[in-house]
């Protein structure tokens, strides 16, 4: 499927960035608003909502850079490899934080899925399943999903278990990619499969746009009209979606459309029904903002832009988790919105997750490009 290399418009460039950056602050701020434990008013749905526009907006840019071409096990490899820079890092500060939140009998204890076992077995399975982004895969349990405490990790498992199958359709021919792609499905399991339409519904995005042409040409005005009703469309259904109660409905009743066992295979994908839901929605605006966001962002727009959405991993990888840890440090804490104790507790984990990243760019990043490189060469 390999072909024509398709350059993203800057400004639609510009609002996946943006997008990117708002989802990851929607989840930060619907996980430091939990109910009854850190906050008192629940806006978790916020968070929830967030993981269709994550894996489709993923998938629109891997089948970007996976359709340009080149070796599928070096492609491969380079995905896994390149977010070391920030796996690494985010697996010590976890540990060393859950050690600290079990001292502390941290209220985080109170939560189903934390576990505390850290034991060394513990820690090298979750290294183990750190370094593979394998820790959904075949998911027995729904406890400690994740990275450590760290439960918002688990959606990189199923964005580098997808990336894999894109590379596997663009990079590979004949009855290899048919046996590499089953293969991989095996390998990752029913979990993988559930959420699989929002990926897919991604890169089918990004084919429709490489098909119709240039992305710098100017689209005509029937053309860009109809996108704005798409797009705007798409947008309504959204709300709608949400507005209605619809989709928190369905993830409530997906929950129970099969045993308790059963249920356990699905990890964090048991809420496919409302994820799926969302997924046309979402596709109608990412097909019609090419050629809705037509304007020409300066370069400073760009690069703040592109920084931004870079800071989005790290923060995502560790958030969760120094969540807990700054409500610890505060004595006396009182989860209510008429307390200064939650807003101290929100600022103070996102500074410390943006001084991470910050670290993790300057200091540990050019060391995990020379290594993949020399791995690679």
């Amino acid at each position: 499927m390999t072909g024509k290399s398709y350059q993203i418009p800057d400004g639609q460039s510009v609002a996946m960035d943006a997008a990117r950056v708002f989802a990851t602050f929607a989840v930060f701020l619907g996980h430091a608003t939990r109910p009854d434990v850190l906050f008192d008013i629940d806006v978790s749905l916020m968070g929830r909502a967030t993981i269709p526009l994550f894996l489709m907006l993923s998938a629109y840019l891997t089948a970007r850079v996976m359709s340009r071409g080149g070796k599928f096990m070096k492609r491969t490899t380079r995905r896994y490899l390149s977010l070391y820079f920030v796996v690494l890092p985010a697996f010590f500060v976890l540990l060393v934080s859950d050690y600290w939140l079990i001292s502390q009998s941290s209220v985080i204890m109170e939560n189903s899925k934390f576990d505390s076992d850290l034991s060394f077995h513990a820690i090298a399975r979750e290294l183990f399943q750190a370094l593979t982004y394998s820790g959904e895969y075949w998911r027995l349990s729904t406890l400690s999903q994740g990275m450590f405490s760290n439960q918002a990790y688990w959606t990189l498992d199923y964005i580098m278990a997808y990336s894999a199958l894109t590379g596997a359709v663009y990079l590979l021919r004949g009855t290899a990619w048919v046996a590499v792609f089953v293969v991989l499905l095996i390998i990752s399991g029913p979990t993988v499969l559930l959420l699989s339409p929002l990926w897919w519904m991604g890169v089918l995005a990004f084919e429709l746009h490489r098909r119709a042409g240039d992305a710098d040409a100017s689209p005509s005005y029937p053309l860009r009209r109809f996108a704005t009703l798409i797009t705007f469309s798409g947008l309504a259904m959204c709300v709608l979606i949400e507005w209605s109660g619809s989709g928190e409905a369905l993830y409530l009743e997906s929950k129970m459309w099969a045993a308790y066992e059963w249920r356990q295979y699905l990890g964090m994908a048991k809420r496919y029904a409302w994820q799926i839901a969302l997924a046309p929605a979402i596709f109608l605006v990412l097909l019609g903002s090419k050629y809705v966001i037509t304007w020409r962002p300066c370069a400073r727009a760009i690069a703040l832009s592109r920084l931004a959405a870079q800071y989005t991993l790290p923060v995502y990888a560790t958030h969760f988790t120094l969540l807990y840890v700054m409500q610890s440090l505060i004595d006396d804490y009182q989860p209510s919105h008429t307390s200064i104790d939650p807003y101290l507790m929100m600022c103070g984990a996102l500074a410390i997750t943006l001084l991470i990243a910050w670290l993790c760019f300057q200091y540990v990043k050019p060391h995990t490009d020379r290594a993949i490189l020399r791995v690679l060469s």
